[in-house]
């Protein structure tokens, strides 16, 4: 059994205002190793499945095609709450906004 778990609440314990460079190259190493993972996958490995807590039936393909999307998902939150941190520090009273315009 894969178990789901809360997204929303595992998020707000990520501490976003922390720096970035430790976050991307965790998520460089981790893409490494998957790939190099998925490159030793026999045919028997690619017919595994498992059942998951809330989508049901779960295989290394269904895994994949997750995996795939996962970074681009990531990106645009990133994205969004940086537009967020923008909004926040422009307005009167806010922290100043660095040079280049956008929040650290």
């Amino acid at each position: 059994m894969i178990h789901g778990y809360d997204e929303g609440a595992f998020a707000r314990r990520l501490h976003y205002e922390r720096p970035i460079q430790a976050s991307l190259e965790a998520f460089r190493a981790a893409r490494q190793a998957t790939g190099e993972l998925l490159e030793r996958l026999g045919e028997a490995d690619w017919l595994r499945e498992g059942t998951h807590s809330e989508s049901g039936r779960y295989t290394v393909e269904t895994w994949l095609e997750i995996y795939a999307r996962h970074a681009h998902d990531h990106a645009e939150q990133i994205r969004r709450a940086r537009e967020t941190a923008g909004t926040r520090r422009s307005q009167p009273g806010g922290p100043p906004r660095p040079a280049g315009g956008l929040p650290p």
